[in-house]
């Protein structure tokens, strides 16, 4: 938690000078860094976009898991693939592919598996919209499956160098968990490709998410 504190110290101070998007794929020979507390879980990944369709990198996650004593831990390569872009004069619509294997440790012990996930949105200047499913897995240790969608709406239309401003409503669904259902409101900022979103779910459990490319 202490490294991860300083990451995200890191993180804000090195935001106004930096490049960043919403979207898991960054632009094309573009390294994206991405900072996240949601509820009680803590991730930090980084990837690098060799091509327009794929980006590698690695992903650090703490989390709780079915049937584990404490968090799991969990190191695991960050590939992304864009599957699909559909794009008219004032909308984009993107299909995404994310995976690889995963190391987990909790309570002492080492163990593999894998992780997966698979996200669709679509924005215009004024809506935003995005369906995802992910699950993580570590034979005969636990497997691990949450869900989640979000819309969003522009209050006013701004420039890429301007301060872009949404308003949005996040509802997640974990089959295993304590609380299997959850419901965020949160704002997101971004401007030139600085990424900020702040929120908190109806029970007061925070969200903060940051990223930046360069």
């Amino acid at each position: 938690m202490r490294l991860f504190s300083l990451l995200l110290v890191l993180l804000f101070s090195a935001a106004p000078c930096l490049l960043a998007q919403a979207r898991p794929m960054p632009f094309a020979g573009g390294t994206a860094f991405t900072a996240q507390i949601a509820e009680a879980e803590q991730t930090l990944f980084i990837r690098h976009s060799v091509t327009r369709r794929f980006a590698p990198g690695l992903l650090w996650s703490e989390f709780a898991a079915p049937g584990q004593p404490g968090d799991v831990t969990a190191l695991a390569p960050h590939l992304t693939w864009l599957v699909r872009r559909w794009n008219t004069r004032t909308r984009q619509a993107n299909l995404y592919a994310l995976g690889g294997p995963a190391f987990y440790r909790n309570a002492g012990d080492s163990f593999n598996g894998g992780w997966g996930s698979i996200q669709a949105d679509a924005e215009s200047r004024r809506w935003y919209g995005m369906v995802k499913s992910a699950q993580w897995w570590a034979p005969g240790h636990f497997t691990r499956r949450e869900y989640a969608a979000r819309v969003g709406w522009a209050p006013w239309l701004a420039g890429f160098d301007d301060l872009n401003t949404w308003f949005m409503l996040e509802t997640g669904y974990k089959p295993a968990a304590a609380r299997t259902t959850t419901l965020r409101p949160l704002v997101r900022f971004y401007t030139r490709t600085v990424l900020v979103e702040l929120g908190s779910s109806l029970q007061g459990d925070p969200f903060l998410n940051l990223s930046f490319e360069f």
